[in-house]
């Protein structure tokens, strides 16, 4: 699920797939951001091809992707990687689009840019790649940045430095960040307003300091419970006990009723609406204090 809500606003799920749900909108113009026009960039990909060692990858990395340092190509430079963005999505020429890829790695705090920009992936660490990979996004000036578990298997530095240069980069730049993360302190430290998701499902959407204040739905109250804090004794720290259901086989009624404490034969046997709450926000069970559908 979480795959397909990486994919779908940029048009990326696999054929096999469609989308029932209207196209969300985007940006001043309310464009469809479901309905990019993707023959008008493989066009500009072929205008190009003859002269850059352009691949699929990098141009779904760059449009509205942010995913792990694993999405950097093996095999070329770095500097390659982030001048395609460039030339694919602004149309510059290839001494330009070093120009700006250098200038990219440098508002990004990487030293020596014109080394990286010649080195291999192989020859940077992981933070150094993850910080590539923001570069590549920016170099397409995008308004959104989709940042898929931008911190998965980052030391706790690293982390918090990505964490650092996404924020300020939508302070300054203006710029959407829509996060996708299963970690609360990341979403806690980043985060305006938050959706909260099991199972494929909205348990409960809210702005984050109401959220983590007062949280509405019993996921989102377990998912808190889970975050160590400082002074805990041993042992206090509780997991969520069962596991997430597999993809077709989901209970009946709310699908989070199996882990459930609070729940009711009602969660077992109807499915909860998401309904507003008094205070702003929405959630999805049969016994929060929302308003009536």
């Amino acid at each position: 699920m979480r795959n397909a809500m990486v994919q779908a606003p940029a048009s990326l799920i696999p054929f096999q797939f469609r989308t029932k749900a209207p196209a969300p909108h985007f940006g001043q113009n309310g464009q469809a951001m479901g309905m990019l026009d993707m023959r008008h960039r493989r066009r500009k990909a072929e205008d190009i091809a003859d002269k850059l060692p352009l691949d699929e990858s990098a141009a779904r990395q760059t449009t509205l992707r942010l995913d792990d340092h694993h999405q950097v190509g093996r095999i070329r430079h770095i500097g390659e990687q982030v001048d395609v963005v460039s030339r694919l999505h602004l149309g510059l020429s290839a001494q330009t689009a070093r120009l700006r890829t250098l200038d990219l790695l440098a508002q990004l705090r990487i030293p020596e840019p014109a080394a990286v920009a010649e080195a291999y992936p192989h020859q940077l660490s992981g933070g150094m790649k993850q910080r590539i990979v923001i570069a590549m996004a920016l170099a397409g000036e995008p308004d959104l940045i989709i940042a898929d578990e931008p911190t998965t298997a980052l030391d706790v530095t690293v982390q918090a430095q990505i964490i650092q240069i996404l924020t300020r980069l939508s302070r300054d730049r203006g710029l959407a960040l829509l996060l996708i993360t299963h970690d609360m302190g990341v979403v806690a430290q980043v985060c305006d307003r938050v959706a909260v998701l099991y199972a494929g499902r909205i348990a409960e959407e809210r702005a984050v300091d109401p959220l983590f204040a007062t949280p509405a739905h019993p996921y989102t109250t377990a998912l808190i419970d889970c975050i160590p804090r400082d002074g805990m004794t041993p042992g206090s720290l509780h997991g969520i006990p069962g596991a997430v259901p597999t993809s077709g086989r989901y209970p009946p009624g709310c699908r989070f009723n199996p882990r459930c404490a609070s729940a009711a034969d009602l969660c077992r046997q109807e499915r909860p609406l998401l309904r507003p709450l008094h205070h702003g926000g929405a959630v999805a069970c049969h016994f929060a204090n929302a308003e009536a559908p």
